[in-house]
């Protein structure tokens, strides 16, 4: 008609003039007068194409699907998917969404007619506006799956990509769907775009699947084109090829070499902060360590930390942890801008955020003591892997954050029944070392280890041993203690570190008169030796400093005494007519924030005395460090004299003073 006519034309022009906010309200568009009035398309499929593409809303496009279903075939369909993912990047649709019922019918009717590129082109748009694959949409996605694997020889790379990404963002990469990309990306991957093939690789690292025939084409290639083209790629896709070989443990040395030669190293300030986050992990993680990559990364993100989000924070402090590189200015400027930010990190983000600090072993107790605040409100959210390493993290830290492990045994007591043998060893190593036990949490994860006895590792056998020996478990159950012993000599710990618990764990047995936890003579005699052979640490400074203000006053030291159970004394003197133990401990041996004993120190001295060494002189760093230079009437020498022998005076008289530290 006349009317239809002008319509057209009106059409014709604000789609020319991008006016595509007036179209829904153009006349008749989406009417419900009747077929006679109803506004058709079918006849102009490229101006329905042009009004799907430059649809600026939710609402235009949903109203286009309403009126104009009719006129929809495969290409409109895939387009409108693919405008729906544009629209969605900033606000994600959610599944519940008016127009997905009616989306859903129309595309499962026309899926037979689809090509290659439009099931891509589908997937990907469903997956840029932010449905999951377990829920309204999952018939579609396993529709969309089916169709991909049929047509898997028609994708090209850039369909590849799309719909590997597609299916990798939605969880909906499983076989045969990833068989038959993978298959389909073998052939293709040389004409694969350094874009192309790192969104493709980065796919199938997402979601865990281990395709080693395209890892193994893919690394050469990608080496190549870095090699020759290394400007074709943005930081951006160096970033996702290095963390997809990463993360699967695909070993691909010449493109982490190629890698670091690329230009864009050299400028790092082109890099995302999360994308450089991610490239450094994926160096620590792959082991290319190249100190001049992590003191590049260091010295440039120590300016701009503050940009950086938690998840990139605690990705660099576990990369640098990894790389066991450590960068004070870094780790400074790391701690500083996260402490007020501590808020908006998950629960697994500030453990791993503190295991950076841990083991590189740069001091930050404002940021463990912020650390520990914040998960103390959340340890019933933690998962059990991430309460496990808080409480590893901490211990390792020495650092004994009193309230944390007081809310993670309380945790723990009531996960105990769920935790794998792993998990409650280090969980039990951590409690002891910090002497953090709480008699009912030991309880519960005494029967938790009991029950799965033979699920240990020698290993882990010989920490729980010596956790219980730290602990001074006495009122384990005597039959689990049998159990134990048992265990441990039916599977002997190969390690000389594990014998050296197992003969800790038999001095405590015999020193509570623990007789279920006695192994044979045999084993122990074994354990005893390779305690006797263990490597000494050497003598500090100040321990040999303070050999000779023994021997100043007379005491005639004997240095690195070995005493009958095996322990070793940095001294033993004759004070007075009496024999007295010297130990000298240093920084290692207590906790930073409370200086408390380590349980390791407490278990040596515990022992030691109930072995016959009643009198023990414990001199600790803070004691000897806080004598001044120089008080204005007498020496630190002739200070130190007067210290120490007040000290052996008092450990002659077995005063209590000697057994502070």
């Amino acid at each position: 008609t006349k009317s239809n006519d002008v319509d057209m034309l009106l059409l014709r022009a604000a789609v020319r003039r991008g006016c595509t906010r007036r179209l829904t309200a153009l006349p008749k568009i989406g009417s419900d007068s009747g077929a006679d009035s109803a506004f058709s398309l079918s006849k102009s499929p490229r101006l329905l194409n042009k009004l799907i593409k430059t649809a600026d809303t939710h609402g235009a496009l949903g109203q286009l699907l309403t009126a104009h279903a009719q006129d929809y075939d495969h290409i409109h369909l895939a387009t409108h998917w693919s405008r729906l993912g544009q629209l969605s990047r900033k606000r994600k649709l959610r599944d519940s969404c008016a127009e997905v019922g009616n989306l859903l019918q129309h595309t499962l009717e026309l899926l037979p007619s689809l090509r290659a590129q439009q099931v891509a082109n589908i997937v990907h748009g469903a997956a840029a506006a932010g449905f999951s694959g377990d829920g309204p949409l999952s018939p579609l996605f396993r529709a969309l799956a089916e169709a991909t694997v049929q047509q898997q020889q028609f994708l090209k790379p850039c369909e590849l990509s799309m719909a590997a990404w597609a299916f990798a963002t939605v969880d909906f990469l499983e076989q045969p769907l990833a068989s038959a990309l993978s298959t389909a990306a073998v052939a293709r991957v040389h004409e694969c775009s350094p874009r192309q093939l790192s969104i493709l690789l980065w796919s199938f690292a997402k979601r865990g699947r281990r395709e080693p025939h395209l890892f193994d084409m893919a690394s050469p290639a990608a080496t190549e084109k870095l090699l020759h083209s290394p400007r074709d790629f943005l930081p951006q896709d160096i970033s996702n090829l290095a963390w997809a070989f990463a993360s699967l443990e695909h070993d691909a040395p010449e493109l982490f070499f190629a890698i670091e030669e690329a230009p864009q190293l050299s400028r790092l300030e082109s890099f995302k902060p999360c994308e450089l986050a991610m490239l450094a992990w994926s160096f620590a993680r792959a082991g290319h360590t190249s100190p001049w990559f992590f003191d590049a990364v260091g010295q440039h993100v120590s300016s701009c930390a503050h940009t950086l989000e938690p998840q990139g924070l605690a990705m660099l402090s576990c990369a640098f942890s990894k790389a066991n590189h450590k960068h004070k200015v870094f780790f400074n400027a790391l701690a500083a801008n996260a402490v007020g930010r501590l808020a908006h990190f998950s629960g697994y983000e500030l453990v791993l955020l503190a295991k950076g600090f841990a083991m590189t072993q740069t001091p930050a107790r404002r940021l463990f003591d912020a650390v520990a605040s914040e998960l103390c409100n959340r340890v019933a959210e933690l998962s059990q892997n991430d309460l496990i390493q808080a409480a590893w993290v901490f211990a390792y830290a020495r650092h004994s954050a009193p309230p944390l492990f007081k809310a993670i045994a309380h945790e723990a007591e009531r996960r105990a029944h769920e935790m794998d043998a792993s998990g409650l060893t280090y969980l039990l190593w951590a409690l002891a070392a910090v002497n953090a036990m709480v008699p009912q949490t030991v309880d519960a994860l005494i029967q938790s280890a009991w029950r799965r006895m033979e699920s240990f590792t020698p290993a882990e056998l010989s920490k729980i041993a010596w956790a219980l020996a730290v602990a001074d478990v006495t009122h384990a159950p005597p039959p689990f203690l049998a159990e134990l012993a048992l265990q441990c000599e039916r599977r002997p710990c190969e390690a000389a570190d594990g014998l050296c618990k197992l003969h800790q764990f038999q001095l405590w047995c015999e020193e509570r008169g623990l007789v279920a936890g006695t192994m044979s003579r045999a084993m122990r005699s074994r354990c005893r030796d390779a305690f006797l052979q263990r490597p000494l640490v050497g003598a500090s400074a100040a321990q040999k400093e303070l050999t000779d203000v023994l021997a100043d006053l007379g005491a005639a030291p004997i240095v690195e005494f070995e005493t009958e159970i095996g322990y070793t004394l940095d001294a033993v003197v004759e004070w007075r007519g009496v024999r007295i133990g010297v130990e000298f401990d240093g920084p290692k041996h207590f906790m930073i924030d409370t200086g408390e004993p380590m349980g390791r120190k407490m278990l040596k001295r515990r022992q030691l005395r109930a072995f016959g060494w009643s009198r023990l002189l414990s001199v600790s760093y803070l004691q000897w460090s806080n004598v001044p230079l120089y008080d204005g009437t007498s020496t630190r020498r002739e200070r130190q004299r007067k210290l120490v022998e007040f000290l052996l005076d008092s450990a002659c008289t077995g005063n209590e003073h000697s057994r502070r530290t």
